[in-house]
C-alpha cells in the first residue's frame, strides 16, 4: 500500500490561479516584490523578486474647465 502522501497517489486537479492584490509601493525607485505559494501539504516555494521601478514625475494639474 502507497502513502497518500506520494505523488504517485494524489491526483491534483488544480493546474492553475490567478489572483489580483494590491500592493503599497514606495513613490519613488525599486519595489521589490515576492510572490509566495503555500502547497496544500504546508511547504512554501517563493519567487524570485520582482522588481517594479517608479520614476519621480512632475505632478499633473487638474483640468480647470
Amino acid at each position: 500500500m502507497t502513502s497518500p502522501t506520494t505523488a504517485a497517489s494524489v491526483d491534483y486537479d488544480c493546474r492553475e490561479l490567478r489572483a489580483a492584490v494590491e500592493v503599497d509601493l514606495k513613490v519613488t525607485g525599486d519595489n521589490p516584490i515576492w510572490v509566495r505559494v503555500t502547497t496544500e501539504d504546508g511547504f512554501n516555494a517563493w519567487s524570485s523578486p520582482i522588481f517594479i521601478y517608479r520614476e519621480e514625475t512632475a505632478a499633473i494639474p487638474a483640468d480647470s474647465g
